[in-house]
């Protein structure tokens, strides 16, 4: 696969589809073969360092939090990915740093609106 290329995975139920999924995203080990990412081997690597890398998942059933805007629930989750989703003293949206790559992630241009 190239890169900027986008493919799609189909088939009927049981035939691996999550499977896939779940060994290119770490969460399964595959048996055999080598996963390869931006020339990079990371069969063995963990499963929560490959976001780093740029590779993400994402679930059919979502984990947000009801009593969030939209914007709060994607900053939290650039917050956990910034490392320093411990900082219990002030709220998260009240970071620049978060909040600025939050906006444009739902900006649908990728600027600031």
């Amino acid at each position: 696969m190239l890169e900027r290329e986008v493919h799609a995975v189909i088939g009927p139920n049981g035939a691996g589809k999550t499977t896939l999924v779940s060994q290119v995203t770490g969460v399964v080990l595959p048996d055999a073969g080598q996963i390869v990412f931006r020339d990079r081997d990371i069969t063995r690597m963990p499963a929560y360092r490959r976001p780093h890398l740029g590779m993400a998942r994402s679930f059919q059933i979502t984990s947000i939090i009801q009593d969030m805007t939209v914007l709060e629930n994607v900053v939290l989750a650039g917050q956990a990915k910034a490392g320093h989703s411990y900082r219990f003293w002030e709220p998260a949206i009240a970071d620049d740093q978060l909040t600025e790559p939050a906006m444009r992630a739902l900006t649908p241009n990728g600027s600031r609106a």
